[in-house]
């Protein structure tokens, strides 16, 4: 399984680089709060339309979260190259709602009082959303959309904080991903971004 959703990766990025009609797109949020936890998260995207009616994207995103009292750290970085298509878009092309499919590559990291690991991320997704223009040239856009992925999650290694080795007087490590078989999980995602035709 990991291996074809990487296959669909480069192929969807292959297809990608030969298009035409470019975009980019981003955003930024950041959210502290007065515990001293805080949660942040940024999104790049690239876009090539191929027609009036389908895109090809290139996607990125960075999210994490801190929670000081609770002694927690989360994040997670995806990568999300998709195609996109656009319903009834003919009088306006690639605006209005829109349809996307998307092979998505992830790593993330947790850490608690108790233990700590980080995971290797594959799946699937698929989201639906909305695109309008903001600027009367058309050049500057808005995309909001929720989507979410259905993913493998592979441990990469894990530190359990709540037994120490007797020999070297570490936490456990455990290294070997086979001591973990990988589990499944769904992931939301949320689409706000600012992009620019060019």
């Amino acid at each position: 399984m990991r291996y074809i959703i990487l296959l669909l990766a480069f192929l969807f990025a292959g297809n990608t680089l030969s298009a035409q009609n470019n975009s980019v797109k981003g955003f930024l949020w950041y959210s502290p709060f007065v515990s001293g936890s805080y949660l942040g998260a940024a999104s790049f995207g690239y876009t090539r339309d191929v027609s009036g009616f389908i895109s090809y994207e290139l996607n990125a995103g960075y999210y994490k979260a801190i929670d000081p009292g609770e002694g927690t750290a989360n994040s997670r970085f995806s990568f999300t190259p998709g195609i996109r298509y656009y319903l009834g878009a003919g009088n306006s092309p690639n605006n209005g709602l829109w349809l996307s499919g998307y092979p998505v590559i992830g790593y993330s990291s947790h850490s608690s009082s108790s233990k700590s690991y980080s995971s290797f991320e594959y799946g699937l997704g698929a989201a639906i959303g909305f695109r309008i223009d903001i600027s009367k040239n058309s050049k500057w856009f808005m995309d909001m959309g929720i989507g979410a992925s259905y993913r493998f999650s592979d441990i990469l290694n894990y530190e359990d904080k709540t037994v120490v080795d007797p020999n070297t007087g570490l936490y456990s490590v455990v290294e070997q991903a086979y001591d973990y078989p990988p589990s499944e999980l769904w992931v939301p995602r949320m689409v706000i971004q600012i992009g620019y035709r060019f």
